[in-house]
C-alpha cells in the first residue's frame, strides 16, 4: 500500500508542473485574445472619434454675454443650433 502512496505522490509531483505550463499556455491564449478584441474595438472607436472631430472641427459652441445685440445673439444661437444638428455637441 505503501508502494502506491509514494507512486500517487510521484504522479502528483509529476503533473503539476504540467498543470502549471498549461495554465500558462491558457493565460496566454486568453491574453492575446484580449488584445486583439481591444485592438478592434480601439479601431473602430478612433475611427468615430476622428470622423466626429474631422465634422465638427469647423467650428464650436459659442457663448454669448448680456451686453451682445439682439441680432448677435440671434446668430448665436443659429449656429449653436447647427453644431446641435450635425451632432458636434449637445
Amino acid at each position: 500500500m505503501n508502494n502506491v502512496s509514494a507512486l500517487s505522490g510521484m504522479l502528483q509531483t509529476i503533473s503539476e508542473p504540467v498543470r502549471q505550463k498549461r495554465r500558462a499556455k491558457m493565460l496566454f491564449a486568453l491574453f492575446a485574445a484580449s488584445l486583439l478584441v481591444g485592438c478592434k474595438h480601439t479601431e473602430e472607436t478612433l475611427t468615430a472619434a476622428t470622423a466626429r472631430q474631422a465634422k465638427c472641427d469647423w467650428t464650436s459652441k459659442i457663448t454669448y454675454s448680456k451686453r451682445d445685440t439682439a441680432p448677435t445673439i440671434e446668430q448665436i444661437q443659429i449656429h449653436n443650433r447647427s453644431g446641435r444638428n450635425v451632432k458636434c455637441w449637445k
